[in-house]
């Protein structure tokens, strides 16, 4: 189960880490060794990702 956690955290990491210019696999196999702290160190300053600050800046 932790492991199964891990490794859907690390996908997230890497789907997402191209657009904090990091290289995905490195990013990916961080998350998974480190879990949800390396996801929140990753989504600390969202304004860094487009997608996340686009969404952000559309809600009122």
């Amino acid at each position: 189960m932790v492991l199964s956690a891990h490794f859907i955290e690390a996908i997230i990491a890497a789907f997402y880490a191209p657009a904090k210019n990091q290289k995905p696999i490195q990013y990916g196999i961080y998350t998974f060794f480190v879990g949800t702290i390396g996801l929140l160190e990753f989504f600390e300053n969202p304004s860094q990702i487009p997608e996340l600050s686009n969404k952000l800046e559309s809600e009122p």
